[in-house]
């Protein structure tokens, strides 16, 4: 594993500032944040930035470009082979664009129950859906379903029914009994452990 370099070094510490802040820090501030006494020195690192597309500015304001909230998406790993957090060839990916197509249109829920276990989706889970996304037989769905919402698979029984399947043997199918609508489609997960 590469020792990480002095620029890879102040930006780990810039990243978490701005993760915990959700901010570009002032040249002063950022003096503190990745410990250095001279001013030069954090415009050599904010050049740097700008040059390596960390950060963008415009009307004489910085501001993060989108390598700055990417993470690094390494091809593979094996549990025995470790591998290089530095090496500059990993493809850096921003979470948010991965997993969301239609921001203005995407709501995160909290899966409740183990309805959905054979789907992998576990109680805490947190869901990605897409309310723009028109859905498809067996997509999973988040429905409206007889006053309640629910996240099953969709299932359509003939020209003008549809049901909503569980991914687990203990939970029985939902026949709506007087209404179902869709909420929005199920386009991704996230877990914390």
């Amino acid at each position: 594993m590469s020792k990480p370099s002095l620029f890879q070094v102040y930006l780990q510490k810039f990243r978490k500032f701005y993760f915990e802040y959700r901010t570009v820090p002032t040249f002063e501030a950022s003096k503190t944040i990745i410990w250095v006494q001279s001013k030069s020195a954090v415009h050599r690192f904010f050049q740097q930035m700008l040059d390596e597309w960390y950060l963008v500015k415009k009307d004489g304001s910085y501001y993060p470009a989108d390598r700055l909230v990417s993470l690094p998406l390494f091809d593979s790993v094996q549990a025995w082979v470790p591998i290089d957090v530095y090496d500059p060839q990993a493809m850096q990916v921003n979470v948010e664009e991965f997993l969301v197509d239609n921001p203005t249109d995407t709501v995160l829920l909290k899966v409740k129950g183990e309805s959905m276990i054979n789907a992998w989706l576990h109680e805490g889970d947190i869901v990605i859906v897409d309310k723009s996304k028109r859905a498809q037989e067996w997509d999973m769905v988040i429905a409206f379903v007889d006053s309640q919402y629910t996240v099953k698979r969709l299932h359509k029984t003939n020209e003008t029914s549809w049901e909503l399947h569980p991914d687990n043997d203990d939970f029985s199918i939902i026949k709506p009994e007087w209404s179902l609508e869709i909420f929005g489609v199920v386009v991704g997960s996230m877990r914390r452990y």
